[in-house]
């Protein structure tokens, strides 16, 4: 007996003994209760239970917040169906978990206030996406819950006694209202007006007042004019909202996209507010040693790069008079906010060269990138160009490609490249030459997953060996990269690839997937995903057999996914659950056993037993004819 069958029937034993007295669950009747007439569940299926309800509590003093209540909120979504009042109290626990306010201080250094930020923004999409979860079984009371929230905070907002956590608030008021703009722009409207009741405004009222401009204007225009109040009602002083506010309005000339009278609101509260800082810098300067304030260098830099841009192609016959202010306000920056403003014209002028590119034939493009003397915009040259002709002609977008300097770049317009070639490949049926592309990608996660797409279309045509060998291969290849989470969650992709040919090289990979998992870092694994922390972005995804792939996703423990081990719990609960038991990280831990509790309970739904009776655990994997 092999020493996997050995521990495999070890552990059957043990469960067996440990699930046999919890048979009765679902003949329970009232405040929690399985519908027992319509199915009944086997051993495995009431542990799966058991281990739903058991998951909230395990992570409930997790330190991050917001994904602990998400995940119990998974939870209570694969409860439901059996145990609806449970299912609904470990909502409301989740729910009044990630509402808990994030601590203010005034001490941060930037790094924290980064970090604060994408907490505090993270907080939101889990309230949405918690409403969201209870709302597909309970809409009114979703809906109520986010009422009430939002009464609590405007109330919050209103108390004098609370103004020094305001801004805090606002920004989650703000965020949530991100969240919902999509769904629901009149609610998010709404909130995107209350958090502009605080005593600063909330840096996301920018990108919230972006995206309901895209989806209704008139919305936005009344939610653009409240910013505008909301700044003069400060004093004028520097908001981060305004390069937004002005993106709003404006194209990158200066010139208006929708000209009326918002223009002429937003112009005017530009010289009233230069006004106001010219003001408090003529009666500052009369002190010895004076520094223009925080608040008046950032409106002069804002003016600089982009204001007086605006000012120029809207109301001509003011920038003179704007300009001699301006020259008199930036008499008072230093010499490091001088060389900021010219660094922000630079990379201004960069974006420039690099947007009027696309418009040019590509002979001229290869002469502007051969031309050009400044190494960044060159080389966003050459990937653009290599980018935009890979489709067409991969093998010449290989040889612009080898034209960029940046190592990071160079390596990543290459990989996009190959993910054409390869795909391309599979579709014209070569899988020969697919698997030498494959073998190119400088990514070890790109490479092992295009080999576990081949090895599928090997499975398709039935030949079992070639299949093993490329996942074999890929295993090799990524077994010897960086402990990451790309890393982790390739292997978890083969290891269910494994589980289609061999339950036990399943599993076997199964396990190295989790010890990977266990070296790495809860800050690597735990960082935030980059479409979050950078917003909005346009990403290229190429289909390579059955997966769609790209150069620019990569995993954290949001995108983790443990879909693919579906096959491996059908053939062994106990061993799965084992398994996945051994993950150090307490969230994707739970994140693993909600999985494989979920996949076992829908087999109640695709293969209900015949008798309607209890069965016995079965080990599928543990009693192979091999």
């Amino acid at each position: 007996m092999s020493t996997y069958q050995y521990i495999n029937r070890a552990i059957l034993v043990i469960t067996l003994l440990v699930l046999i007295p919890s048979w009765g669950i679902g003949q329970k009747k009232g405040g929690v209760s399985v519908n027992s007439d319509k199915q009944r569940l086997t051993p495995n299926q009431q542990r799966a239970l058991e281990l739903l309800r058991q998951i909230p509590d395990d992570i409930n003093i997790e330190p991050d917040k917001p994904r602990a209540a998400l995940i119990q909120a998974q939870a209570a979504q694969a409860l439901w169906k059996y145990y609806e009042e449970s299912s609904r109290k470990i909502f409301r626990r989740a729910f009044d978990l990630v509402r808990q306010p994030v601590p203010e201080s005034a001490t941060l250094d930037e790094k924290e206030k980064k970090a604060r930020a994408d907490l505090i923004r993270r907080q939101a999409a889990a309230i949405r996406e918690i409403l969201t979860l209870l709302g597909s079984h309970d809409k009114k009371t979703a809906e109520a819950w986010l009422a009430q929230y939002e009464q609590e905070q405007e109330q919050n907002l209103k108390n004098q006694s609370s103004q020094s956590n305001s801004p805090q608030r606002a920004e989650l008021l703000a965020q949530i209202a991100l969240e919902l703009v999509k769904s629901n722009p009149q609610q998010a409207q709404q909130l995107g007006l209350l958090a502009l009741s605080a005593s600063e405004i909330p840096e996301t009222v920018g990108r919230l007042l972006i995206e309901m401009g895209d989806i209704n204007r008139d919305l936005a225009d009344v939610l653009f004019r409240a910013i505008i109040m909301a700044m003069r009602r400060q004093g004028y002083a520097y908001s981060p909202a305004l390069i937004p506010v002005s993106n709003y309005l404006f194209l990158s000339d200066g010139s208006s996209a929708l000209p009326g009278p918002n223009v002429s609101l937003f112009i005017s509260y530009l010289t009233d507010a230069i006004n106001a800082q010219l003001t408090l810098w003529r009666d500052a300067r009369t002190v010895p040693g004076a520094v223009l304030t925080e608040s008046g260098a950032r409106l002069a830099s804002f003016l600089s790069t982009r204001g007086m841009a605006i000012i120029k192609a809207n109301a001509p016959n003011s920038f003179q008079m704007m300009n001699s202010m301006l020259n008199e306000l930036s008499a008072g920056l230093n010499q490091q906010q001088l060389r900021d403003i010219a660094s922000i014209n630079d990379s201004l002028q960069q974006q420039d060269a690099i947007a009027g590119a696309f418009e040019d034939s590509l002979d001229k493009q290869l002469r502007k990138a051969e031309q050009e003397k400044n190494q960044v915009v060159r080389d966003n040259l050459w990937r653009n160009i290599a980018v935009g002709m890979m489709r067409g002609d991969p093998e010449r977008a290989l040889s612009i490609a080898a034209k960029i300097d940046d190592q990071e770049m160079r390596a990543q317009t290459q990989d996009d490249i190959y993910l054409v070639l390869v795909g391309g490949k599979l579709r014209s049926n070569n899988p020969d030459e697919a698997h030498l592309a494959a073998l190119k990608f400088n990514s070890p996660s790109l490479k092992a997953k295009s080999l576990a797409e081949l090895a599928d279309r090997a499975l398709a045509a039935k030949d079992t060996v070639r299949a093993t060998e490329l996942l074999s291969e890929a295993y090799t290849i990524i077994s010897k990269s960086e402990n990451n989470a790309d890393k982790f969650a390739t292997i978890l992709i083969l290891a269910g690839k494994f589980s289609k040919i061999d339950p036990v090289r399943g599993f076997e990979t199964l396990s190295s997937a989790i010890k990977t998992a266990n070296q790495i870092s809860t800050d690597d694994l735990s960082q935030t995903s980059m479409f979050q922390k950078k917003g909005p972005r346009v990403i290229s995804y190429t289909m390579v057999g059955g997966a769609e792939l790209s150069t620019d996703e990569h995993a954290t423990l949001d995108t983790i996914s443990f879909d693919a081990l579906g096959r491996l719990v059908k053939q062994d609960f106990n061993l799965a659950v084992t398994l996945g038991s051994d993950l150090q990280n307490k969230l994707l831990r739970a994140k693993y056993l909600i999985a494989v509790a979920d996949s076992t309970l829908r087999l109640t739904e695709q293969a209900p037993s015949k008798a309607g009776m209890p069965q016995a655990a079965t080990s599928s994997a543990s009693s192979p004819n091999r």
